[in-house]
């Protein structure tokens, strides 16, 4: 039975709906962590769509989430998505999640996941979201997901805790049916992936990469984002995740995904 399990979890792929795919940072933290397989993206931007035709051809694209229906896609085991941040954003009009023409899209995320198996979901956003509307946008997310029967972890990890020269705060959710931790016998999900990158931020060994003492930091030359992957490439790379951090949750998500089975 164990060397049955050991063999199910080696060569089991996680099939992904990649929603707001962006350049596809979600995919190559998923081909990062191993495990996850792409067999849909959504993105609206033209420039992007071309720079996912080219270094993911077999996967369809489809261009807007709220036409996207789970009969487009199928049954599937995670979403993930960095739905739009503009206003939550700091720079933002602090419209929310609420009033917000575009940041309020990550109902799209919740609705798609009632219609395609209730998978788990894994989203990005800015730090101010936990933050901003004097809690209410944050509040207003977890609430939605409580709506549709799901539990939810998250944490705010900016990318230099992983040798990014630059901050760059994001929060990451990681949402699941209700009973999914449960089932599971790591705990949380979350927990302890993120206490290795904090404990390595907190030990000043970050400090030292990007001072140049050991590896080099994570710097537009080895973010994970393939060579010429990126259409205008400081703009689709400012709206695009780091795959470093997000494969670090995705390995721990996957793991997980066998302990509840």
């Amino acid at each position: 039975m164990v060397a049955f399990r050991i063999w199910r979890v080696r060569v089991k792929k996680l099939k992904v709906l990649d929603l707001f795919a962006g350049i596809g940072g979600f995919t190559v933290a998923g081909e990062m962590a191993g495990g996850y397989e792409t067999v849909a993206f959504c993105e609206i931007d033209k420039n992007a769509q071309k720079v996912l035709a080219r270094h993911w051809p077999d996967v369809p694209i489809h261009e807007d989430v709220t036409k996207l229906t789970g009969a487009d896609v199928g049954a599937i085991d995670v979403i993930t998505g960095g739905f739009p941040c503009q206003d939550v954003s700091s720079a933002g009009g602090g419209l929310g999640v609420i009033d917000g023409k575009r940041s309020s899209l990550f109902r799209e995320i919740l609705r798609l996941a009632a219609e395609t198996g209730r998978p788990c979901i894994v989203m990005e956003n800015v730090g101010n979201l936990i933050r901003g509307g004097s809690g209410i946008w944050f509040a207003s997310v977890m609430h939605g997901l409580a709506e549709i029967g799901y539990d939810a972890e998250w944490h705010v990890l900016p990318a230099s805790y992983i040798g990014a020269i630059h901050r760059r705060e994001r929060i990451w959710i990681i949402a699941y049916p209700s009973g999914f931790r449960q089932c599971a016998t790591r705990g949380p999900v979350f927990s302890s992936e993120y206490q290795k990158v904090a404990n390595w931020e907190a030990s000043g060994l970050v400090g030292a990469v990007q001072r140049g003492e050991g590896m080099p930091y994570l710097c537009r030359d080895h973010d994970g984002v393939r060579p010429k992957m990126d259409a205008s490439r400081l703009r689709q790379l400012g709206n695009a995740i780091v795959p470093q951090v997000a494969s670090c949750f995705m390995k721990a998500l996957y793991e997980a995904h066998f302990d509840a089975q």
